[in-house]
Parts: C-alpha cells; structure tokens; sequence
C-alpha cells in the first residue's frame, strides 16, 4: 500500500481515535496495511485468503455474514476499482455501518495508470464519495491527491488526480 494511503488514515486515526470494531473489506495485505494503525477488533474480508484476511468472502455478500449496524468503522481501501459493482460493494458498506460509524475509502484517481488484480474497471473522482458514496453524511473529509510515483510510474501525470479519499461519519438518525 502506498505511503499516501496509509497517512490518510492514520490522519484519521489521529483525528477520532481507533474505533472499537473495524471491517476492512479488500484487506489481503499484498504490499502494506492499515490494520496496525488500530488498537480495535478489526475483521478483514477479501476474495483470496492471505495475511490479514479473516473472512473470505465477497463483499457483495456482507448482508448474508454480518448484521445490519453492525460495525464501528468500514475501511476500503485501494479496491473499488477491481469490482464489478462499486456502488452495490458501497451501499453494503454503508448497510453494515452503525449509525455515528465511520467510513474510509481511498480509490485511484483518474491519472493513476490500470493495474490489473485481478482487473481493473473504474476511476473515480471527489464528486463520486461527495454525492454518492458518503452522501448523507456527516463530518466528512474529502482528499484529492497529486503526486509523482518516480518509482511506479515511468511518466508521473500531475494533470490528472491520482487518488481520491474520504472519510465520512453515518448520520446519527434514520432520517
């Protein structure tokens, strides 16, 4: 996981404390984690067993593991891309999430280049976790990255986004 990524949240983390139940969904550690910047109970589903990965599952099928309102906090990081319906992983998220719970997401913006795991789909932009993805609310914090991937990236883009992320609070209500 890029060194960007994991300063968001730990920015988070140092902002509203480590929530007392975590689920991070695409949380197969393949080149860094989060799960360390929490002191909480802290689930990790993914598609492929792995480190970090309690649960394998698709999360899709959230609805048919966990309970409704279940969940401190929701983490996705670095994986909306890879899945065929988004907005569907998304609204399971959200459906999980305690009233007053927190959501983190982190996705590539559209300069960042394709990178297939298993495939790659989507980009997506600040506008996307404004009205759709945290839409409705709370104490959110929306991130547009540039930055120069001199490592990763033979001709770094600094036009295009890289990565957007956010950080919302589920409304307290069911209004």
């Amino acid at each position: 996981m890029i060194k960007p990524v994991q300063d968001f949240v730990q920015k988070f983390v140092e902002e509203h404390g480590s929530p007392n139940e975590v689920l991070e969904i695409g949380s197969r550690n393949i080149n860094g984690g989060v799960r360390h910047l929490f002191h909480s109970s802290y689930t990790g589903v993914d598609l492929q067993a792995g480190a970090d990965v309690e649960v394998v599952m698709d999360a899709m099928d959230l609805r048919s593991q966990f309970k409704e309102e279940s969940v401190d906090c929701v983490i996705c990081l670095e994986t909306l891309e890879h899945v065929k319906n988004p907005l569907a992983i998304v609204d399971n998220m959200r459906w999980v999430l305690k009233y007053g719970g927190w959501m983190i997401i982190t996705t590539p913006g559209i300069g960042h280049p394709r990178h297939d795991w298993p495939a790659d789909y989507y980009r997506f932009f600040e506008d996307t976790y404004r009205d759709v993805f945290f839409k409705g609310f709370e104490n959110c914090r929306f991130e547009t990255k540039y930055w120069d991937y001199k490592d990763i990236i033979k001709s770094p883009n600094d036009v295009y986004p890289m990565a957007v992320m956010g950080w919302g609070q589920k409304a307290k209500s069911h209004d």
